[in-house]
């Protein structure tokens, strides 16, 4: 959990807690809700003195165990009036009473459970039987509507726990299981590795700063806090399909802690995004952390929970813990992120083009490191929601914004009032395509998934009315704020046209909170609701609270008996499901049945090998057919490839008496004259007698543009001859200029700058020419965008008031006030006292102190000429002939005769003596008190009647 300075506890990762008002309630700027809630950092002790925390921390300590000493006390005296038995499931668990279900579906289902407070549902996995695993967390008690175990916290009032719970391909709950710590615990987020293994990710341990604290997850040992001092912890484990318990790993430190996103890959790897304060460790690799502001820490382990990498991400402004993780089909990893100003991926910085909003950065990674960045801006808000990868390569992600939205070169009309975009980016972080959806009300996308097709599926949530294509969803409870959401569901094709979109909810607010694919590849969604609803087919019923649902949505669109999310042509009928190549498509909607990039309509074979594709080395003749093994004409000039000499000819020639006397396959002409015929001259058009071709692609040397087949033509390729054969890509050739930067190019950016001396090994490119203009001081940085010392003097150019000036570091003394300006040739004021130099009658003025219209202070300054500057003179007048002391005022004069004469005490002694005498009598005078005048010898005891009256003048 994280919690906010001043109100109760929201959750820190996905819980709508701090989402199911998204960003905009009762028509407020989505800016300030954001901010308030998530975008700066809350932490309870941060301003307090150490004594006041240590004093504030006991206060709470103790107040939390009276309050759960006294509702322990009474929930015990509860439990003699409950009327069915409760059987303890572990130390801080009970089991709740069965409610059985009345739902049996066989086409979509929906399953519900609820409790007395808060329930949420965090992952939703699917099983190789049909079913669904659930994740999540619930508050107080939770209990299933089928005939399972429910639970029940007794370790406080507001005890948060977690909860697993089994769904069979009915839609009825199966089983159920929990753990629990004395603190908050709960389950953030879910995957699935590949052997049907269960990875889940959350915190542990919430509130529990001074206290020990630990979590059991069925057999395992506890799972501890790493210090009693620590508010929390966050912990990451795998399960089996049957529930049991296969390891835990756990991570904490002084400072809250939470899990903002975790992914499984392809290749089993458990890639865990942590928002953290303060030092973070995985393995032997720390995330350093700032004390006052959060970052992102991608931790990266085997299946077992091996350590195997640790990278960052930091922003000097608040992060907000939406983020995504996400994988793409050629295993490129991406995280997206929400910022505020700068984002820094390892090294690589995103900087958002504008001064007020949330924006979104995006970063690729491998297990080495960061590969590049993008991002996108807007004047008001943005923010991520989810990211998926394309299965061709690169990755979409959607989320929510105001205002305008730019995406590279793409830009978003500005939205309603909330709007939702989905844009997808190239594997090289270029911007291929954004859209943006909304309609009359507040419209939020939750997640994404992509299909086999790459077909679409977007869930979110609106308050009003909003249109997908052709399909008009109209909102439901005709309340359009913020605490009326219904949820919709829909589908497009890659193109965006859309399939279709429904939506689902009741009079109450309907949040989703996961979308998931079943084993049937139908969606499946998780939600919560605090009213009754209608969910397709189904109907929701609301008990106490916001109750939580899973809802399985099942469509034929063909009518073909075949489920959607299976149908390998959902849209065109097909029940017998062939396919021929085993792709994602079936053969009668399939354009290339054989997947050899010929489609069907120009493919002499059609139904031919499978796994290869056409290009001028395989199908010279692009027919479709493999030269290798399917193709007996290859050049197809009439003459089979057995007697061709000539098998791969120019094409569009073919064999006759006339042009090839001998029937051979090659034409008998000689064009360039070089002894080669046409037909076998790897040059026909340009002399090549030796016929050589260094990169072996069938294009002699000559009339070769590549001819090291580096991918870079002359007179671009710098390195032409290049024995060893490679490709040119961004990562091995940063230039592009053709020549390996690790082995043969000296200068990897090509801006004329050798890398040994260069400071921007890899900076800006294709500045080389005007290098003298906008590199001054030729250190291979450009100066507008790269260099913020453009002169090297040490001074930077913020600060400089010569940026371009001498280059070099002044030597000692040669720039008195350090305004980066040499004071002998570029400094019109060596000490910047504001007067020029030419008219200052003290140019090394300290700046600081206070100067007259010649450039000159008091301590610069000596008026009556007796050597005591002004500022130290305490007699600025003193004749020019007299002696003085160190405050500049005469002690003597000198005779004619040279012997010094003081005159005595002289006048001016004389009179501050007697001052002196006169102030002391007066001070003395004042102080003195009359005493009452002493009673008479015999005077005895003292009565009104012996009071005397004393006339005045006689005391």
């Amino acid at each position: 959990m994280r919690w906010g300075r001043d109100g109760p506890p929201y959750r820190f990762g996905r819980d709508e807690r701090r989402r199911e008002e998204l960003l905009l309630l009762e028509g407020r700027p989505m800016v300030s809700y954001w901010r308030r809630h998530s975008m700066k950092p809350r932490f309870k002790y941060k301003h307090h003195t150490p004594r006041a925390i240590i004093m504030q921390r006991r206060s709470h300590h103790s107040m939390r165990i009276i309050a759960c000493t006294l509702l322990t006390g009474l929930m015990l005296c509860l439990s003699f009036t409950q009327s069915a038995s409760w059987v303890a499931q572990e130390e801080y668990l009970v089991d709740q009473n069965v409610m059985e279900s009345t739902e049996t579906n066989t086409t979509g289902w929906l399953a519900v459970a609820g409790g007395s407070s808060g329930e949420t549902i965090s992952g939703l996995i699917p099983l190789d039987n049909g079913g669904m695993l659930v994740v999540g967390s619930f508050e107080q008690s939770i209990d299933f509507n089928g005939d399972v175990v429910g639970y029940s916290s007794n370790d406080s009032s507001f005890g948060e726990d977690i909860f697993l719970g089994w769904i069979a391909d009915n839609g009825s709950w199966i089983q159920t299981s929990s753990a629990s710590s004395s603190g908050l615990d709960s389950i953030t987020h879910a995957g699935q590795l590949s052997d049907g293994s269960v990875v889940v990710a959350g915190i542990f341990c919430g509130m529990t700063l001074g206290d020990e604290c630990n979590l059991t997850l069925g057999e395992l040992d506890p799972l501890n806090k790493s210090e009693i001092g620590h508010d929390n912890g966050v912990f990451v484990a795998a399960v089996q399909p049957d529930g049991t318990w296969m390891w835990v790993k756990g991570f904490s430190n002084e400072f809250q802690i939470g899990v903002t996103d975790l992914m499984v890959t392809e290749m089993d790897e458990i890639h865990l995004a942590v928002l953290h304060r303060g030092e973070l460790i995985s393995g032997n690799v720390s995330s350093a952390g700032s004390l006052s502001e959060e970052q992102i820490a991608i931790i990266g382990m085997n299946s077992f929970g091996e350590h195997l990498f640790l990278h960052t991400v930091f922003s000097p402004q608040p992060i907000e813990d939406a983020t995504a993780l996400c994988e793409d089909g050629l295993g490129n990893r991406y995280i997206a992120v929400t910022y505020l100003e700068t984002i820094v991926f390892g090294t690589e910085e995103v900087e958002s083009t504008l001064d007020d909003g949330a924006n979104i950065g995006i970063g690729q990674y491998d297990t080495n490191g960061w590969i590049w960045s993008a991002g996108a801006h807007g004047p008001s808000d943005a923010m991520v929601t989810d990211c998926k990868g394309r299965q061709a390569g690169g990755m979409v992600v959607v989320g929510d914004y105001l205002g305008n939205m730019t995406f590279g070169e793409l830009e978003l009309q500005a939205a309603v009032w909330i709007d939702f975009f989905e844009a997808q980016l190239s594997p090289d972080g270029s911007w291929i395509d954004v859209n943006g959806y909304g309609g009359d009300g507040a419209d939020h996308v939750t997640e994404l998934q992509i299909s086999a097709q790459g077909d679409s599926l977007l869930l979110g949530k609106t308050s009003g009315s909003i249109t997908f294509g052709e399909f008009v969803l109209s909102d439901i409870d005709g309340i359009n704020d913020g605490n009326h959401y219904d949820i919709f569901l829909g589908k497009h094709q890659p193109d965006g046209t859309w399939d279709w979109a429904v939506s689902a909810g009741g009079n109450g607010n309907d949040l989703p909170s996961t979308l998931s694919m079943s084993s049937n590849g139908s969606p499946v969604v998780g939600f919560k609701s605090n009213a009754d609803a209608t969910y397709g087919s189904h109907h929701f019923d609301q008990r106490n609270n916001y109750d939580i649902g899973v809802w399985m949505y099942e469509t034929d669109l063909d009518a073909d008996g075949i489920l959607d999310g299976i149908d390998n042509c959902p849209k065109t009928s097909n029940t017998d499901q062939l396919n021929f190549d085993n792709d994602p498509f079936g053969d009668i909607c399939d354009d290339d049945d054989d997947e050899d990039g010929v489609i069907d309509a120009s493919d002499d074979c059609p139904y031919g090998d499978v796994g290869w594709g056409a290009n001028a080395f395989t199908d010279h003749d692009g027919d479709g057919c493999r030269d290798l093994t399917e193709d007996f004409d290859d050049d197809e000039d009439g003459v089979f490839d057995t007697d061709d000499l000539c098998p791969r000819g120019p094409l569009g020639w073919v064999s006759t008496s006339e042009n090839d006397i001998e029937g051979d396959g090659c034409s008998d002409e000689d064009n360039d004259g070089d002894g080669f015929v046409d037909q076998q001259d790897n040059c026909p058009e340009v002399a090549n007698p030796t016929q050589t071709d260094l990169d072996q692609d069938g294009f002699g040397d000559a009339c070769d543009l590549d001819k090291d087949g580096d991918g870079i033509n002359v007179p671009d390729d710098q390195c032409p001859h290049d024995i060893n054969p490679w490709l040119s890509e961004l990562s091995n050739d940063y230039d592009r200029d053709g020549c390996m930067d690790a082995t043969m190019d000296e200068d990897d950016d090509g801006d004329g700058v050798d890398d040994a001396v260069d400071a921007c090994l890899l900076g800006e490119k294709g500045w080389a020419a005007n290098a003298a203009e906008v590199d001054h001081d030729d250190d291979g940085c450009l100066d507008e965008t790269e260099d913020n010392d453009d002169d090297a003097d040490g001074v930077l150019d913020i600060n400089d008031r010569c940026p371009r000036g001498l280059i070099g570091v002044a030597q000692t003394g040669q720039d008195a006030d350090d305004d980066g300006c040499i004071d002998a040739v570029e400094d019109d004021d060596d000490d910047q006292d504001g007067v020029l130099d030419p008219l200052d009658s003290c140019p090394n003025s300290n700046p600081n102190n206070q100067i007259n219209l010649n450039g000159c202070s008091q301590f610069q300054l000596d008026d009556d000429g007796d050597g005591v500057f002004n500022a130290f003179d305490f007699c600025l007048n003193t004749p020019s002939d007299a002696v003085v002391d160190q405050q500049g005022c005469k002690t003597g004069t000198i005779t004619p005769s040279g012997q010094e004469d003081d005159g005595g005490l002289g006048l001016a002694g004389y009179i501050f003596i007697i001052t002196g005498l006169v102030l002391i009598w007066a001070f003395v005078s004042s102080n003195r008190r009359v005493g009452p005048r002493l009673p008479p010898a015999n005077q005895g005891k003292f009565t009104p009647s012996n009071i005397v009256t004393i006339p005045q003048g006689e005391e």
